[in-house]
């Protein structure tokens, strides 16, 4: 998941985590057990005729989007269909975005998000609603 702070990053790949600032000038570092979020023409076609019926796809198509593409809007839109299908790491995300990020933020909608993700068990979610104030 990667979620942005101002012009602070901080992305999620496994057990690792990279953050930087985009003030700094950017610099390539292998990590190990990265894995690539990019698509060829023909995996993005094939998932986006899956993602109307697969939460899966949906939220792949989100992460291609979101950290290849830079497309915030088709990011976005891929999430909200993961989440809407049940996915509860996309209600997760998709309620961090609406705490976060700068012209998405319902912070309603937020807790609502959280609390579909933390009623199926997704531990991250819990731990975000617990944490926020009442």
């Amino acid at each position: 998941m990667l979620i942005r702070r101002g012009l602070l990053l901080a992305l999620t790949v496994g057990p690792v985590v990279v953050t930087g600032c985009m003030k700094q000038p950017q610099t390539s570092i292998a990590v190990t057990g990265a894995r690539s979020f990019d698509l060829t023409d023909v995996e993005r076609d094939k998932l986006t005729a899956a993602a109307l019926t697969n939460t899966a796809a949906a939220y792949r198509l989100y992460q291609f989007y979101e950290l290849v593409r830079f497309d915030q809007g088709a990011a976005m839109k891929w999430l909200k269909k993961s989440a809407e299908g049940g996915d509860a790491e996309a209600q997760y995300s998709l309620g961090v975005y609406l705490t976060y990020l700068p012209g998405y933020t319902d912070l309603e909608q937020s807790k609502a998000w959280l609390a579909k993700s933390a009623a199926q068990g997704y531990e991250p979610a819990k731990k975000m609603l617990s944490d926020s104030p009442k």
